[in-house]
């Protein structure tokens, strides 16, 4: 099944593992003197963006079609960090997700689905089950309190939004809707 939104084609899959990607780490870039946006994804584990870069590699250029290694020295830490990244080319298709999801700093649309997709997606790159307490932390670092009391309406599972640090909310899933959160997601793609 394709969507359609006037320039954008992509799968419903593509759009909500997009989707999930943007609440997360991946990001739409506007070159400065660009008229078009392009996705990119980092993360310090290959094997998951290798599953995000499958769903995207037809729009990447020829140096893109495979996940990239970067090494990225810390000064204030004094160490070495390893991530894994892809790039796509600069399209319209991207353009348009760009002018939904940022005005100007990234924000979360009314519209977003929130399917069992885009909620892994989300969960790979931005969740983590604390250890201690049992409960499923999803990090919203760049978005507003109220974005956050948006996407914990929309999720559900009796999920509640929480403050990390000043002005920086996370999406919280109780320990005992853990178990029903991870069966809506379903098995996980990556190790």
């Amino acid at each position: 099944m394709k969507l359609k939104l006037k320039n954008m084609d992509f799968t419903l899959t593509q759009k909500e593992i997009l989707e999930g990607a943007l609440l997360g780490d991946g990001c739409l870039e506007l070159p400065k003197n660009g008229k078009n946006a392009y996705f990119i994804y980092r993360s310090s584990c290959k094997e998951h963006v290798e599953f995000i870069h499958k769903y995207f590699k037809e729009y990447c250029t020829e140096n893109n079609q495979i996940v990239n290694r970067a090494e990225i020295f810390d000064k204030r830490t004094n160490k070495t960090y390893v991530s894994y990244w892809f790039r796509t080319k600069c399209l319209s298709k991207f353009t348009e997700v760009y002018n939904t999801w940022y005005k100007p700093k990234k924000i979360v649309p009314n519209d977003i689905s929130l399917s069992t997709s885009s909620v892994l997606i989300w969960y790979l790159g931005d969740g983590e089950l604390e250890s201690n307490y049992g409960y499923i932390k999803l990090h919203t670092n760049s978005f507003t309190k109220n974005e956050c009391k948006f996407l914990s309406e929309k999720l559900g599972f009796e999920s509640k939004i929480s403050l990390k640090e000043k002005n920086q909310w996370l999406v919280t899933i109780p320990r005992k809707k853990v178990k029903d959160f991870l069966k809506f997601i379903g098995e996980c793609p990556v190790e």
